[in-house]
C-alpha cells in the first residue's frame, strides 16, 4: 500500500499533527525503514557543471518573455530595493 497525503488544504500546506494516528505510524515505519540519517556535517560546494549548449527556458520563462513582449517591462516582476543579509549560510 502506498502512502497518501493527506487532502490539500490553504496553499497545500499540512503538519504531521494533522494525520491519523495510523497515517503516523505508516510514515514512521517508512521513514525508519529508509535508514536516513541527520548530518551536521560540512557539504560540499555546488560546482558549475560544463553545459555544451544553451539550455532551454522554462514555460514561467517563456511566459514572463512573450509578456514582455507584448507589454512591455513591467514593475510586478521586479523588486524596487535591495535586501543585504549578513551572517552564516544556514546548509
Amino acid at each position: 500500500m502506498q502512502p497518501q497525503m493527506p487532502p490539500a488544504g490553504k496553499d497545500d500546506a499540512w503538519m504531521p499533527s494533522q494525520l491519523t494516528v495510523l497515517e503516523r505510524e505508516r510514515l514512521l515505519k517508512l521513514v525508519k525503514s529508509s535508514n536516513l540519517k541527520a548530518t551536521t556535517g560540512d557539504v560540499p560546494p555546488i560546482a558549475m557543471g560544463e553545459r555544451g549548449e544553451r539550455i532551454p527556458l522554462s514555460f514561467a520563462q517563456q511566459r514572463l518573455w512573450f509578456l514582455a513582449q507584448m507589454e512591455g517591462v513591467s514593475e510586478a516582476y521586479h523588486i524596487a530595493f535591495g535586501v543585504r543579509l549578513k551572517g552564516r549560510l544556514d546548509r
